[in-house]
């Protein structure tokens, strides 16, 4: 691992450990719009029924298809901050740049749960979720919070520089194509 992925992995770690943080603060809203990474599609319904959320893997949330169609590399499993995580690194976006995506589960916190220091929080609902968008203030990173239970959560947070704009629309474009792999919400 080269030192800008450890930098960027270590950022991540840092946001996800605040996310873990308590904040009471929750709206409503739509998705943002934006172009879908592989030309998936731009929104996603959520299932039915299907397995507990503590029974999904992380690094199966986003198909090998959709990683290799977005350029993403072999998923890493990490546990991190309260979270079962799973990383991909794209290093061909941004001139060479890249970003990084990290999927976290919690199974035992929701999205009132995420700590929302150095973030602009706006509402941001996923599919028949309920979420939040937190921009940092600081760098480029953006998490995506999709509420499964009252308390549990699935986070998909993107590094992607210093641009936390880019930041967010691609965490806003990859959390869609989790969200329909989660249980349906309840609570």
């Amino acid at each position: 691992m080269n030192r800008r992925s450890a930098v960027l992995l270590f950022v991540v770690a840092a946001l996800l450990s605040l996310a873990a943080c308590t904040n009471s603060t929750l709206g409503s809203g739509s998705p943002s719009g934006g172009t879908q990474p592989g030309g998936g599609p731009t929104s996603g319904g959520t299932m039915s029924s299907g397995p507990a959320l503590s029974s999904i893997r992380p690094c199966d949330l986003l198909s090998s298809d959709i990683a290799s169609q977005n350029q993403l590399g072999t998923p890493t499993p990490i546990n991190e901050g309260g979270a079962r995580a799973c990383t991909w690194q794209n290093t061909t976006a941004n001139n060479g740049i890249g970003y990084s995506i990290e999927v976290g589960i919690r199974d035992s916190q929701g999205i009132n749960d995420v700590n929302t220091a150095d973030s602009t929080v706006n509402p941001d609902n996923i599919g028949s979720h309920s979420g939040r968008q937190l921009q940092s203030t600081q760098s480029g990173l953006c998490l995506i919070a999709i509420g499964v239970t009252n308390s549990s959560r699935v986070d998909v947070v993107v590094s992607a520089g210093t641009d936390p704009v880019q930041g967010c629309q691609l965490a806003n474009q990859f959390a869609k194509l989790v969200e329909p792999n989660l249980p349906a919400a309840t609570g």
